[in-house]
């Protein structure tokens, strides 16, 4: 019988371990695009008139750009966290990306969270979901930011990016509608997690996420928030 998570991994090698494995990804550009070459629209941006001060309007050109959509440098990569959940891997890591479909040449930070599996043709990798980016509310109490996916395939994942404020927060708990509490240190200000959909419910239709999340010191929690809404301090 086909596993439906065979084409999360088409076209990549087998390797002995999970390092191997998510090392192979991002030699294909960590989200696998396919090869190209790629037809790709660029608008033009002309400069201000001297005398008037206006600009022309744009124009647009069709350029054809070979090779992969993504290439990875990957002299900037850095592993930022691992965690293994389970007998699955996730690694946290940042680097910089050229997006050879979109600005050919011009570099951006990125940021993935990567999932490494032993399958039947040995380890595998791919990507899980992003990295939380962006500047964080100015806030005293702790929160945190949130980039997270789901699928039948892989479940729940995300990484979340801890804000402190003034607070002592040593760990993030997530609690879900069916009862499925887990918990993830908060080591580097970072957490990641991994969460089976539940057995039984195949519908690609209902998501599985978390419906709250528990920041704690030790075991009291400080504060609640809800998966895309500001955090709010708990009844003290």
């Amino acid at each position: 019988m086909w596993d439906r998570r065979e084409v999360l991994y088409l076209g990549l090698e087998p390797a002995a371990d999970p390092w191997e494995a998510v090392d192979r990804l991002i030699a294909r550009g960590i989200h696998l695009y396919p090869v190209g070459p790629h037809r790709v629209k660029r608008t033009l941006l002309r400069r201000p008139d001297p005398a008037t001060g206006r600009a022309p309007p744009p124009e647009s050109e069709e350029i054809t750009v070979e090779g992969p959509v993504v290439t990875i440098a990957t002299n900037t990569i850095r592993f930022l966290m691992h965690r293994e959940v389970a007998g699955r891997h996730l690694f946290a890591l940042s680097y910089e990306q050229t997006l050879n479909h979109v600005a050919p040449g011009r570099r951006v930070e990125a940021g993935s969270l990567i999932l490494a599996e032993q399958t039947h043709r040995g380890w595998l990798a791919c990507y899980a979901c992003g990295l939380p980016s962006g500047r964080p509310p100015d806030m005293t109490e702790p929160f945190v930011t949130i980039a997270s996916g789901w699928n039948l395939e892989l479940g729940y994942r995300a990484a979340m990016k801890l804000h402190r404020g003034d607070s002592e927060v040593t760990a993030v708990r997530l609690r879900f509608a069916d009862g499925t509490t887990t918990t993830a240190d908060t080591e580097d200000d970072l957490a990641l997690f991994l969460v089976d959909h539940p057995a039984g419910d195949s519908s690609p239709n209902r998501p599985y996420s978390p419906q709250t999340i528990e920041l704690l010191e030790n075991d009291r929690v400080i504060a609640t928030q809800l998966p895309r809404q500001p955090p709010s301090p708990p009844n003290r």
